[in-house]
């Protein structure tokens, strides 16, 4: 399916770190991803169910680390971008989501996302997409 992205608006909050509401009133920070998140990364993939895992990779084994260190380089988002969404789970901020897009070409994104099971529901797959929707825009990308 092709989302048409162009002339997307930016959100409320379009700061390189905000904080969301959740549709449970909670509150969650939303960030560009950097090099340094690489080793939370990996243990968020790693932590998914198998239902999600697959969702999100259509395999069960865990992404390797050219993979992860694409999804921490956000650093030119004309050709990818990754947002991290931020929680305190168990004493420690960790990351409870993420999303990202990847330059396909002729305006093109790929999409792609991922929820911890635990935070499925409240509305963080929506966000992450409203966001990458309109940074993707911003960067010249027509469709998802």
């Amino acid at each position: 399916m092709q989302v048409q992205i162009a002339g997307v608006a930016l959100p409320s909050a379009d700061g390189p770190e905000s904080r969301v509401i959740l549709r449970d009133g909670t509150v969650a920070t939303v960030r560009m991803t950097t090099p340094a998140d690489l080793a939370a990364l990996r243990r968020f993939f790693h932590d998914l169910s198998p239902e999600s895992h697959w969702r999100r990779f259509f395999t069960l084994a865990d992404p390797r680390d050219p993979l992860l260190e694409c999804f921490c380089d956000s650093a030119n988002p004309a050709l990818q971008a990754s947002l991290v969404v931020l929680r305190q789970v168990d004493g420690e901020l960790r990351p409870v989501a993420v999303g990202s897009y990847l330059d396909l070409g002729k305006g093109q994104a790929e999409a792609a996302f991922a929820v911890s099971d635990a935070f499925q529901g409240k509305g963080l797959g929506t966000i992450l997409l409203e966001r990458l929707a309109a940074m993707a825009a911003a960067n010249g990308f027509g469709a998802f």
